[in-house]
């Protein structure tokens, strides 16, 4: 039985898995970005987010490494150079992502640097600085959002937050290199998942041929309380909370001679708003004497009709 009431606990974190493959993008072209309604911006999600390289043949190259196995190796007080793009005299770049990303703010050329930093060196097994051109990349793992309407997303250009406001900064001439096909392996709303739930954007595949396109899927998500059927002296079901989702697609091409004047990006964006109610499910297994009253109605049923179904024939038959 299913009933629908206003949800409560709309002040808690909504936790996200994903886990995307994208064809023609390698893993150092994709950054995984999250806004939401409340000013909440996550930039290049990492750390729970991991990517693994994509070979032309659909098979995994190199995992990444797992950012705390890296950090393990580390010192507590560690402080990278950050090759005379300090902005201050105790600033630290403890990753290759940090240096590159101060060189890019500065609009410095990072291919020098990229080869000769330390950090890049220790980082070069990661996929965003060991991919190559021709490769795709899938990203898979889970985080965590504000209760409130937002997106995130795998768009062309580094992103920035600049003012209160994400700014994506790309070449203009990348936007038709930037092929956005990809396949939704997975994506869930919630920690867990009852029996019998769906999640309709599984197995969602786009390919493109040629140009590029923004793939937007706009998402509706239904917190949902799911009440299994067993029951004990001591408890009366097992209560799973998590999230229902329908979605709806926009796919808005970007031809190659309309590129200069495109008011899209380029990219795939899920942008989901959430329901103020809840809907509580709840399974009910019949008592055995249930079963039995069932059974009698049945067999009292079957008889009855038998007994006027003889009685009929016996009239017609008798002259």
């Amino acid at each position: 039985t299913d009933r629908m009431v206003v949800d409560d606990l709309m002040n808690e974190r909504l936790t996200i898995k994903v886990n995307i493959s994208f064809f023609a993008l390698n893993c150092a072209q994709i950054e995984l970005v999250t806004m939401d309604a409340s000013g909440e911006h996550q930039l290049d999600v990492h750390g729970t987010i991991h990517k693994h390289r994509l070979a032309s043949d659909g098979h995994t190259l190199i995992a990444e490494k797992r950012l705390q196995e890296v950090n393990a190796k580390l010192p507590a007080d560690y402080c990278g150079s950050c090759y005379g793009a300090e902005s201050g005299p105790s600033d630290c770049c403890n990753s290759c992502a940090d240096i590159l990303d101060r060189y890019s703010k500065l609009g410095w050329d990072n291919d020098d640097v990229r080869k000769e930093a330390e950090q890049c060196k220790r980082d070069k097994n990661k996929p965003e600085y060991s991919a190559k051109d021709g490769e795709g990349c899938i990203i898979e793992g889970s985080f965590s959002v504000n209760k409130v309407q937002g997106n995130f997303h795998v768009a062309l250009g580094k992103s920035y937050t600049i003012n209160g406001r994400l700014v994506h900064q790309f070449n203009p001439s990348m936007i038709n290199k930037y092929n956005t096909s990809h396949r939704v392996n997975h994506l869930s709303f919630g920690e867990y998942s009852f029996p019998s739930q769906t999640n309709p954007l599984n197995g969602v595949e786009h390919i493109l041929e040629k140009d590029t396109a923004s793939f937007q899927f706009q998402i509706k998500v239904i917190t949902t309380t799911y009440k299994d059927a067993s029951w004990s002296l001591f408890s009366s079901g097992t209560i799973i909370r998590t999230n229902q989702y329908s979605f709806t697609k926009t796919i808005v091409p970007i031809l190659e001679e309309n590129s200069a004047n495109v008011a899209v990006l380029p990219g795939t964006f899920f942008i989901y708003t959430l329901s103020p109610f809840v809907i509580h499910r709840s399974e009910h297994n019949e008592s055995f004497f249930v079963f039995v009253t069932h059974l009698c109605a049945i067999i009292g049923g079957v008889v009855s009709i038998s007994r006027l179904i003889v009685t009929i024939f016996v009239r017609k038959a008798l002259p």
